[in-house]
């Protein structure tokens, strides 16, 4: 027993310091994912304004979502599967959007990073 707590002790903080760096690595792949997506939807907005284009928001959404979201249904040989296709090209289109609508409000939340400061700090203070 006192070989594993003695074990315990000298990989805890180990592990805990691969945590943090894995946790990190995941956060900074979410904040550049967070500024592509807003980088997009405003050069989309952008696009839609242009005097020169003749696409409405609707028209650039229906191009975009295939492009955003990965939809397949497996065969496109039998007509339920075509029919499930076409529901979720107009679902995501829909979704689509709403995003590119409502794209200054939705870079009004936090950034991904200020909710794990309490997790960064908690774990720094553990393997110290």
């Amino acid at each position: 027993m006192e070989h594993q707590i003695r074990i315990l002790r000298i990989c805890l903080p180990r592990m805990l310091l691969m945590l943090q760096h894995e946790y990190q690595i995941i956060l900074k792949i979410q904040a550049t994912l967070f500024c592509l997506a807003q980088m997009l939807l405003d050069f989309l907005v952008k696009v839609e304004k242009e005097p020169a284009n003749k696409m409405t928001a609707e028209s650039i959404a229906m191009v975009m979502a295939p492009n955003l979201f990965l939809v397949s249904s497996g065969s496109r040989n039998r007509p339920q599967a075509m029919d499930r296709e076409m529901k979720l090209a107009m679902a995501t289109s829909k979704i689509t959007l709403l995003l590119i609508d409502n794209r200054s409000s939705l870079w009004t939340v936090n950034k991904p990073h200020a909710a794990s400061s309490y997790l960064t700090v908690n774990l720094q203070w553990r393997v110290q």
